[in-house]
């Protein structure tokens, strides 16, 4: 393998250490596709939103977690190694609802370039 694409290849961490005092951290991005460590105690992104330009896959590392839909219809129940993908534009919010930490990682493809943050909340 070349030097050139060698020095392309991101090497990175989900946990703790990977988000510092927030909950959610980047780490690793392309110009197509974003790698977030998302680490919660209690809690989680409680507010429905959606994002109108990327795909996203949630896998659990540790945990468990309820994804939520409208109306707040039960979308996904995750344990540990269990994932679930999220299309742009579907509405959601989760909850950990496990006994220990939520450790997840989240991949998102960007379907439109040169979009960073496509987040969208729902206010009613």
């Amino acid at each position: 393998m070349s030097q050139a694409v060698d020095a392309k290849i991101q090497v990175f961490e989900i946990g703790p250490s990977a988000v510092g005092q927030r909950n959610v951290g980047a780490v690793a991005r392309t110009d197509n596709l974003v790698v977030l460590a998302h680490v919660w105690e209690k809690g989680g992104e409680a507010a429905l939103h959606s994002h109108h330009s990327t795909d996203a896959s949630w896998v659990v590392l540790q945990g468990q977690v309820v994804f939520y839909g409208e109306g707040d219809v039960e979308l996904a129940r995750l344990n540990r190694t269990q994932g679930v993908l999220i299309p742009c534009d579907v509405k959601y919010w989760f909850q950990s609802t496990g006994d220990e930490p939520l450790i997840m990682v989240r991949a998102a493809a960007k379907l439109r370039p040169g979009v960073d943050d496509d987040r969208v909340y729902v206010t009613e």
